[in-house]
């Protein structure tokens, strides 16, 4: 029964030992020397004037430079409930912006603007040999068709780009014909 007591004593010691070190040690911590985390927060505005000044204040600090992709979508996404020609101006300020800031690379730049807001299409292989891209045929078509619905978003119900986007669809047949009929040239199926 000693023993019983001495256990329990000891236990309830140790715990209040625990507990008052816990209380001790976070009661040490000031708001002042906690650690400060930027916000890194997406746009909130619904408004897509709004939300590039947002989206600009947020990628300006340096700590959040690593968002810009995420920013960038969400902008499209408040931009299609915002649709304006003007969007198209305002996302060329944006990635023009973000290049000569450092946050994103030339390529980058020009990939992201394109794939949105031009007819070309960035989806197509780089190094353009004839015959060599037809085993990869389903990919690449693949591919061209998530650009043509980016091209949608941005052209379409972002910008408001009529011409834009029925020049996007149109180049988007012709290319689909022209890597159907090459790779029937050359030998293969279209797969």
């Amino acid at each position: 029964m000693l023993i019983k007591l001495i256990k329990v004593g000891l236990a309830a010691g140790c715990l209040a030992a625990l507990t008052t070190g816990c209380v001790e040690k976070s009661a040490r911590i000031s708001p002042s020397s906690a650690p400060l985390t930027p916000e890194c927060s997406l746009p909130a505005s619904k408004l897509a004037s709004e939300a590039f000044r947002e989206a600009r204040k947020t990628l300006s600090n340096q700590e959040c430079r690593y968002q810009f992709e995420p920013i960038f979508n969400s902008l499209l996404q408040i931009s299609s409930g915002d649709p304006d020609p003007v969007n198209k101006d305002r996302f060329s300020d944006l990635v023009g912006w973000a290049r000569n800031d450092g946050i994103i690379s030339t390529v980058q730049a020009k990939e992201m603007f394109t794939r949105y807001f031009h007819h070309n299409y960035v989806s197509l292989p780089d190094d353009y040999q004839a015959c060599a891209y037809c085993t990869q045929l389903n990919r690449i078509k693949a591919d061209l068709r998530d650009e043509l619905r980016q091209k949608e978003l941005g052209l379409g119900k972002v910008a408001m780009d009529k011409a834009g986007i029925t020049k996007a669809r149109t180049d988007y047949k012709s290319i689909e014909i022209v890597l159907s009929a090459t790779c029937r040239a050359c030998g293969g199926s279209e797969i």
